[in-house]
């Protein structure tokens, strides 16, 4: 169980990502690179254990970027399976990927150890050198990032 501690580390995270994703992209200024968003998704399981189960929290979170992070490439999720959620309309921005395109080893798999499919992440056909790992349950808000606000992040690439 997380200790309070753990749990105030979580949340100054997710404020701090909030707060550079609206200090960075504001109105329709994009960044001079691609970036693409990555997730890591277990499926639709609806299960009893509500730590676990599906509450829609993917479809929120994807809502979330197309509302307040229209400069987005790409969103890759990478999954057990390549099963297509039933809610996800065929189209160009979201490619799923599964395990198997990603493990190097087909012996390593199946796998539910996230700190090795993380790992992983890289070996995604496609993805651009610049990409922000996301889990199901992170959501964007407000109006987004400024490019002044982008330079900040990324100083090396935009100078």
């Amino acid at each position: 169980m997380m200790n309070k501690i753990n749990i105030f580390i979580i949340i100054l995270i997710i404020f701090f990502i909030i707060f550079l994703i609206k200090k960075y992209l504001t109105n329709d200024d994009y960044p001079p690179f691609p970036i693409d968003v990555v997730y890591t998704w277990k499926g639709e399981e609806v299960t009893n254990d509500i730590r676990t189960s599906y509450n829609n929290e993917l479809q929120y979170s994807l809502r979330s970027i197309y509302l307040y992070a229209h400069w987005v490439n790409k969103i890759y999720i990478l999954m057990n399976n390549k099963k297509q959620p039933s809610w996800i309309k065929e189209n160009d921005k979201i490619i799923i990927f599964e395990h198997t395109d990603t493990f190097p080893n087909s012996s390593y798999l199946p796998n539910t150890n996230s700190n090795a499919i993380e790992t992983t992440i890289v070996n995604i056909p496609g993805l651009s050198e610049h990409y922000i790992y996301f889990n199901d349950d992170i959501f964007l808000g407000n109006n987004g990032l400024s490019k002044t606000e982008l330079e900040t992040i990324f100083p090396i690439y935009l100078t």
